[in-house]
């Protein structure tokens, strides 16, 4: 018996122009064979999950490759091109298999195709025929698209965000499979598709009544009346026309799957408006700055310009509220992707000032350059380490500065990763604690790291790429009715729950 691992990762915003490259992906690092095993190796993440379930239960497995870049714009061609001509070389040389155990993210859009992660499961079913086992990990932002559930025997995705449970999602993932394989549990797996998004700086799984809804669920497994479940709530950026928030259920008994999954489904539905941010205006964050004597910094989130949720991070309206706010006396940590201003850092050298630009090189929709003069403090290769729930796990963000306006400092960047990991600032002299702002381009993964040293969590719309106002963002192909363009209501939930096994 043997089983092909094979992981692909990225997260599409359909909104953000900066398409995503091969070359990218080659910048995080694309590991095959057994290097793809070794580099992962401790790691608490999905295919390290994946790895351990299949070496406890003795199965044979042959790492084929591993691929991810940080979320942006769409995907080219290229890239999915390059991992299936890894896999199906995989199969020519160690073929047959009996199955291929996943790690996909599930929002990956490619300028040719709306749903890459179904054409990888579907292009990995045809390859290996229809009995061999196809299971996989997703992240909770997955579009569970009919493709995947027609084609994988079982779905899992993260049960938690901020998501702190990227090992566990991809070795219950495997462990099903195992079971499968090795016949030992007969399992039926349920879908229900939503028509909904939400801003994904409006919920967490563990507070509010997204928390609420996932706490029932985690009890129904806890209470042995099923065997998995993943409530997605579709990465709200994603504009495709087979798109949706899903529930998906996995139990022994097919009844039961279905009855859980329509019971969540329903919940999901009635509580879409209860999930939004509570906004701040900049002049009202900076007067909070100004008057926080905790010793700890208020954790100022712009979420709408977040490299996670694929947006340009290249937004410098905050820097901009500042200067004309004369607040450049408030201790504050910045952070904005910008090569030009980098390449111009090194140039001008540690210790001395010139006049910047900031912002408004990639995403020219929605950010503009501010001008500043600054003085360089650092200059930097950009690799980190994460301190967060993947801890140890390396990012690469190319050369890098810190550079400062008066007690302003601003990391400045060729690229992003991780922007809710504490590590993103501390790997380069800005130690967070020190602060009275820190400005954090995510929306609710910094909760993992920021949680132990943050006073207030104050969040701002800037309006980019990845903002939580989606009523406004050019959406054209998403399915219709959809929340929160629509009237959902009468969306028959019973209706729409599938099942198989």
């Amino acid at each position: 018996m043997k089983v092909l691992v094979a992981e692909l990762s990225q997260e599409s915003n359909s909104f953000c122009p900066v398409l995503t490259t091969l070359e990218d992906y080659r910048r995080y690092g694309i590991v095959t064979g057994n290097a793809y095993r070794q580099a992962v190796k401790g790691i608490r993440i999905e295919s390290e999950g994946i790895f351990t379930a299949l070496e406890e239960a003795g199965i044979d497995y042959v790492p084929a490759i591993r691929m991810r870049a940080q979320a942006g714009g769409k995907i080219l061609p290229e890239v999915y091109d390059h991992l299936m001509e890894t896999i199906r070389e995989t199969v020519r040389a160690s073929g047959p298999f009996d199955g291929a155990f996943l790690s996909l993210h599930g929002a990956t859009q490619s300028t040719l195709s709306d749903d890459v992660c179904g054409d990888v499961v579907c292009g990995v079913r045809e390859l290996l025929g229809p009995k061999a086992v196809i299971v996989s990990s997703f992240d909770l932002h997955a579009n569970i698209t009919r493709r995947i559930f027609d084609n994988a025997d079982f779905v899992c995705g993260y049960q938690t965000y901020p998501h702190i449970d990227f090992y566990e999602t991809g070795y219950r993932a495997s462990k099903l499979g195992c079971e499968k394989l090795l016949g030992k549990k007969h399992n039926y797996m349920a879908w229900c598709p939503v028509p909904l998004i939400e801003p994904a700086s409006g919920y967490t799984t563990e507070t509010g009544a997204f928390g609420a809804m996932v706490a029932r669920a985690r009890k129904t497994l806890a209470d042995g009346e099923i065997s998995d479940y993943t409530v997605f709530n579709m990465q709200p950026w994603l504009d495709v026309k087979a798109g949706g928030s899903a529930v998906v259920v996995i139990a022994e008994d097919r009844q039961k799957a279905a009855a859980v999954c329509a019971d969540l489904a329903e919940e999901y539905k009635s509580i879409r408006n209860l999930m939004s941010p509570k906004l701040f205006k900049a002049d009202d964050i900076i007067k909070a700055a100004r008057a926080n004597t905790s010793g700890k910094p208020i954790i100022l989130v712009d979420f709408s310009d977040s490299a996670n949720a694929g947006a340009a991070g290249d937004n410098s309206n905050v820097l901009e509220a500042m200067l004309g706010a004369d607040a450049t006396d408030i201790p504050t940590a910045l952070i904005v992707t910008d090569t030009p201003a980098v390449m111009k850092a090194f140039e001008t050298g540690v210790g001395n000032t010139a006049d910047f630009r900031l912002g408004g090189t990639r995403d020219h929709r929605c950010s503009h350059p501010v001008a500043v003069r600054a003085t360089v403090r650092s200059l930097h290769d950009g690799d980190f380490r994460l301190e967060g729930p993947s801890r140890g796990l390396v990012r690469h963000i190319g050369k890098c500065a810190v550079i400062s306006v008066g007690q302003i400092d601003i990391l400045v960047t060729q690229a992003m990763a991780s922007t809710g990991d504490t590590g993103l600032y501390r790997h380069f002299g800005i130690e967070p604690a020190f602060y009275k702002l820190v400005m954090v381009k995510a929306n609710t993964s910094f909760y993992a790291s920021y949680g132990s040293i943050l006073s207030e969590v104050m969040f701002i719309d800037t309006g980019c790429a990845a903002t939580a106002d989606l009523v406004h963002l050019p959406f054209e192909r998403l399915p219709r009715p959809f929340y929160p363009f629509d009237d959902i209501s009468s969306f028959d939930v019973e209706a729409n729950v599938f099942t198989k096994g």
